[in-house]
């Protein structure tokens, strides 16, 4: 019998979360400051921000401007015109030996998430649109000198 009741005031119990459940989208956010509680209203659903390396990897320079605005740099080199220094050697990567020695149009762009980082990325022309190759997150504090990109090598044929 106890077993019984008990399954009976579990099941009330799962009930009434159930339903205050239902009932959180329609509570208040509750500011509280030293003094006094301000009611804020509904809570407003947050905006994912479109500046980050999941969205500008994959789409392409017309999509990626419009949707997160004008980046911060543009910039626009030929593969194989100058040696290749700094952080833009990081573009390498994506290169096969062979591949770097051909005279490709890249465009560099460097995004601010407005967050610690910076995204920058590569785009080469593909069917007559930039789309992104590469990218990568760095910090804006960081300083980095051409040492720290020495053993980056291109990719394997």
């Amino acid at each position: 019998m106890k077993l019984f009741w008990a399954f009976i005031l579990l099941f009330i119990t799962a009930c009434e979360s159930k339903q205050s459940y239902k009932n959180q989208s329609k509570l208040l956010e509750v500011y509280k400051s030293k003094n006094d509680t301000i009611k804020l209203g509904p809570k407003a659903p947050i905006k994912k921000n479109p500046v980050n390396m999941f969205f500008l990897r994959d789409a392409n320079y017309e999509k990626a401007k419009k949707v997160c605005g004008n980046p911060k740099t543009e910039t626009h080199f030929v593969l194989n015109e100058k040696p290749i220094v700094g952080i833009r050697k990081m573009v390498i990567k994506a290169f096969t030996k062979r591949e770097l020695s051909l005279p490709i149009t890249i465009k560099e762009i460097q995004w601010d998430n407005g967050d610690k980082n910076y995204i920058m990325v590569y785009y080469k022309v593909i069917d007559e649109n930039w789309e992104p190759f590469y990218a990568f997150s760095y910090r804006k504090t960081m300083e980095y000198t051409d040492e720290d990109f020495e053993n980056i090598s291109p990719k394997e044929e």
